[in-house]
């Protein structure tokens, strides 16, 4: 009897059987499997982070680029209102003759685009 006791304790006793090793490798190789996957979770994180401060300077520039645009777009409106201001002053005070010049301006203007296509053409 004291062989199957005895046999018993030292399955149970204070040295680590096979199966208490096992258990202790599984549970390591669980440790550094999860380690390995937040380090590989860390650099995405931090690869978005990075991608993520790219996009915002890109919008601020875009922000900019278009807050000067508007200004210049404005600025384009009231030189043609100042211009058609202008044109409707002369055609009040020229009449035909008025008309006869913007005519003229506008075939000469086509003559000298079509020259310039015509040229670069070969």
């Amino acid at each position: 009897m004291q062989r199957g006791r005895g046999a018993g304790m030292s399955y149970r006793g204070g040295n680590q059987t096979a199966r208490d090793k096992a258990n202790a490798s599984d549970v390591e190789l669980g440790l550094r499997e999860n380690s390995a996957h937040l380090d590989a979770l860390s650099d995405k994180v931090s690869l978005l982070k990075g991608l993520t401060q790219e996009i915002e300077g890109e919008v601020a520039g875009q922000n900019r680029f278009l807050d000067t645009m508007g200004g210049g777009l404005g600025n384009a409106g009231s030189a043609l209102d100042s211009t058609m201001a202008a044109l409707e002053r002369m055609s009040a005070q020229g009449g035909a003759r008025f008309g006869l010049c913007v005519a003229g301006a506008v075939v000469v203007f086509f003559f000298c685009l079509r020259y310039a296509v015509l040229t670069a053409r070969g």
